[in-house]
């Protein structure tokens, strides 16, 4: 009880304590620190967020530079095996105010796809017939093979198109030739230029 008493007694002579106000600064002290932890706070989560982006950024590189490099075909654009080189060539007129475009091998050749069999490197050579008398070479220019005689006057022939083991050469005047890959060389199994050679065997008796 006495303890009590003591307690009231000494509430009763500071109660003029509790009646003071703060002072203006503490105040300020307070705020200042509320919107300190405010700041924090917002760092922190800048902070988050930007760790959550950049992860972002590096697995979307790392994909990309995965996807690329699996499919990714250097030679696609810097070489292509139908692709045929384009040789500048005379226009000629015929008389009539329009130009002859049939002559325009090279044009027309680049719109049908070059034989591309690793055989075809085989036949480059020269070949001679049965009887020692026709001789021709067979050439690889410009991505072409190019067939040529001997003879005079005589077209060249460029390879237009394969089929397995069998040739056709054609020429810009119209003839054909039709060859045969064989291990004894190459037969002509069929031209209307030279008919008299059909079913023979041209041998090769060098390379180029």
């Amino acid at each position: 009880m006495e303890n009590k008493k003591e307690l009231f007694t000494q509430f009763q002579e500071n109660k003029d304590l509790f009646d003071e106000e703060p002072k203006d600064n503490l105040w300020y002290i307070l705020e200042e620190r509320m919107d300190h932890r405010k700041k924090v706070k917002k760092l922190q989560w800048y902070k988050y967020v930007s760790v959550a982006a950049i992860g972002i950024i590096l697995v979307s590189v790392v994909s990309f530079l995965n996807h690329y490099l699996t499919n990714h075909v250097p030679d696609r654009f810097v070489s292509n095996e139908s692709f045929s080189s384009f040789i500048l060539e005379d226009l000629q007129n015929d008389g009539n105010k329009f130009f002859n475009t049939s002559s325009l091998y090279t044009i027309n050749k680049a719109y049908h796809k070059t034989p591309t069999s690793k055989n075809l490197v085989n036949i480059v050579g020269n070949y001679q017939s049965p009887d020692g008398i026709i001789n021709f070479n067979i050439l690889f220019e410009n991505y072409q093979y190019m067939l040529i005689f001997d003879l005079e006057s005589s077209p060249n022939f460029i390879l237009e198109s394969t089929n397995g083991t069998a040739l056709e050469f054609k020429s810009m005047e119209g003839k054909s030739l039709e060859l045969n890959l064989d291990e004894k060389g190459l037969q002509l199994t069929n031209s209307n230029f030279l008919s008299e050679y059909k079913n023979s065997f041209f041998k090769k008796i060098s390379e180029i």
